[in-house]
C-alpha cells in the first residue's frame, strides 16, 4: 500500500523530499508467460550481433568495448526483472560503436526491436 503524504493543498503518492530522494523505478518488467519468448528473441538478436563483431573488427573502432557491452547486455535481459533503462542505454553506446558499418547497424537495429517488443 502507497503512503500518501500531504502538504496543505498538494496531495501526492510515492513522493521523495531531501537530497538525491528519490521513488522506486517503475521501469521494471516481470519476465513470465509470452514475454520468456520474448526475452529469448532479444537474447538470439544480440547474439547474432555478438557472433558479427569479430568479423568487423578491423573497421569498427574499439571491438572489445562492443563485446564487452553486448556481454554486460545479455547479462541484464538474463535477469528474471530486467531494467528497460539499463538496457537500452547499453544498447544506445553499442551503437554509437558501430557507426559506419551497416550490418552491425541492422544487428543492433534488431535487438532493439526485440527490446521494445519485450517492454511494451
Amino acid at each position: 500500500m502507497a503512503t500518501r503524504i500531504s502538504v496543505k493543498k498538494l496531495r501526492s503518492k510515492n513522493a521523495a523530499f531531501g537530497h538525491r530522494a528519490s521513488v522506486k523505478d517503475k521501469s521494471r518488467t516481470v519476465v513470465s508467460g509470452q514475454q520468456l519468448t520474448l526475452q529469448a528473441e532479444a537474447l538470439q538478436e544480440l547474439r547474432k550481433f555478438a557472433s558479427l563483431v569479430p568479423d568487423y573488427a578491423e573497421v569498427v573502432e574499439n571491438p572489445q568495448n562492443l563485446q564487452t557491452l553486448a556481454s554486460k547486455t545479455e547479462a541484464a535481459l538474463k535477469k528474471s526483472r530486467p531494467r528497460r533503462d539499463r538496457i537500452e542505454k547499453l544498447i544506445s553506446e553499442m551503437t554509437m560503436g558501430v557507426v559506419g558499418v551497416t550490418a552491425l547497424a541492422q544487428a543492433i537495429e534488431a535487438v532493439q526491436a526485440a527490446v521494445t517488443r519485450l517492454f511494451t
